[in-house]
């Protein structure tokens, strides 16, 4: 810049009043240094020059959708704009974009009609310099419609993704945070979630039939087809050398089907339905099962479910194993095995292990006669009374073996609050609350007379009381 006769005056500062006007220029200015603008005409944008790149105020390049996508497409030219937006329909990984000046930030749209892979520290990129890092050091997705934004960290010479868009709040982080927080408030110690957004087709066996729908990143059923998962085992759980005796498994459907039958495998062959609930009106459903019998070899823990009535798409699905909670106050699991020959008819069963609490005991029916049952049987189903728990009269009438696991696995401990219950529900004592109601037709208190005798007082339906020593 000159000043007045011609003075040159590049080590000034100038300030301007009013405005200052540029010529448009039809291309990038030769032998730049850092601190250089100009107006660039093909753009529409000031070009800014710093830390040896040029970058746009505000400008959008498109660049075609293609199976692998490095600093050769995502060229200096390209990484210049704020702003990037793929094309195309080809199924997309991103491994790269050439390097910018640092804290520099761009968004890539994807406007393809499928999912982009963005794939962390990827050697298919050549220059290491111009490599994407992700967040969980594993490959992450933008979804169709959506965006993500990457800013350049030169201190570590790599592209950060700092922010990856959803088009809805049933996005993979929600399921993943509704996962952690039912494993914390679980008894067990480990949790292999396998969300589909995320870990896409990892942990998917090659024999499942549904296919997956890199649009919406599910999978998708039709009557009949199956997902059949890989072992979902984490590593560390399978060097301990420990079995799996029970699972849980919480299932999420972006759109769930009519019906659906959900197995579970420990040895990657033998399957057991679990019996699953749909939580209120959402599409997440859970369920519990005890398996028949232990395993003696490592655990191959697989989940199938197959679409039985209806379409369904598959968001994902977590399995919950290895158990570490509840125990009695003598440090003794809640869990208790009756075997009995059905024909003996047995319908009272007394724990020596924990007291039953009306709310927490399960009892499955793991086998009865030739057949496996898996039924299971909540408070309402039997009584009780004290440490017994009372069936109704041939209930388990039947030929051959019976097996019976009362459960009480769910919860963290136990104190007099579990002796409260029991009592409550021994006596049957009723409420017009439907959570607290545990009252049975025909029954009432146990008192006991000055003699000693305990008796139960009961109701008639002419509402007159009825005492009958037990």
């Amino acid at each position: 810049m000159l000043g007045k006769k011609g003075t040159k005056m590049t080590d000034s500062l100038f300030k301007i009043n009013r405005g200052v006007s540029l010529t448009p220029q039809s291309g990038i200015p030769a032998s730049p240094t850092d601190g250089d603008m100009y107006y660039d005409a093909s753009l529409g944008s000031f070009v800014f020059y710093g830390d040896g790149k040029w970058m746009s105020l505000a400008d959008r390049q498109d660049v075609a959708s293609a199976t692998d996508l490095t600093s050769a497409q995502l060229t200096a030219a390209k990484t210049q704009a704020p702003f990037i937006r793929i094309t195309g329909s080809t199924l997309t990984n991103l491994h790269g974009m050439a390097a910018a000046p640092d804290g520099r930030q761009i968004l890539v749209y994807n406007d393809t009609g499928l999912v982009i892979s963005i794939l962390h520290d990827s050697a298919t990129e050549g220059t290491a310099a111009n490599r994407i890092k992700t967040s969980n050091t594993g490959t992450i997705s933008i979804r169709v419609g959506t965006a993500a934004i990457f800013a350049y960290d030169a201190g570590s010479s790599c592209w950060r993704a700092i922010s990856i868009g959803s088009r809805d709040s049933g996005n993979a982080s929600t399921f993943q945070g509704r996962l952690e927080d039912e494993l914390v408030d679980s008894p067990y110690e480990f949790l292999t979630p396998n969300i589909f957004s995320t870990a896409e087709q990892t942990l998917a066996d090659g024999s499942t039939t549904a296919s997956f729908n890199f649009s919406d990143l599910t999978y998708d059923f039709t009557v009949g087809e199956f997902f059949l998962s890989a072992n979902m085992c984490d590593p560390a759980y399978l060097a301990s050398g420990r079995t799996i005796p029970w699972v849980d498994l919480t299932v999420s459907w972006l759109v769930a089907p009519t019906t659906a039958t959900y197995e579970i495998s420990q040895d990657g062959a033998t399957w057991e339905v679990v019996s699953m609930s749909r939580v209120g009106t959402s599409d997440t459903f859970t369920g519990s099962l005890c398996f028949v019998g232990a395993l003696d070899a490592t655990p191959t823990l697989r989940v199938r479910i197959t679409v039985t009535v209806g379409t369904g798409r598959l968001t994902g699905f977590g399995t919950f194993y290895g158990y570490t909670g509840a125990v009695s106050s003598t440090n003794v699991k809640p869990l208790e095995v009756f075997t009995f020959d059905g024909t003996t008819n047995p319908d009272t069963f007394t724990l020596t292990k924990f007291l039953p609490d009306p709310d927490l005991l399960c009892v499955y029916e793991v086998e009865r006669g030739a057949a496996i049952s898996g039924k299971v049987y909540r408070y309402g189903n039997f009584t009780l009374s004290g440490y017994q728990v009372i069936f109704p009269a041939g209930t388990f009438n039947t030929a051959g073996t019976c097996t019976l696991h009362f459960n009480q696995l769910s919860g963290s401990g136990f104190d007099n609050a579990d002796v409260n219950a029991a009592v409550i529900a021994a006596n049957h004592l009723g409420s017009e609350s439907a959570t607290l109601d545990r009252s049975i037709d025909g029954r009432g208190l146990y008192l006991r007379r000055p003699d000693g005798t305990l008796c139960e007082v009961t109701v008639s339906d002419l509402n007159t009381m009825v005492v009958t020593p037990v």
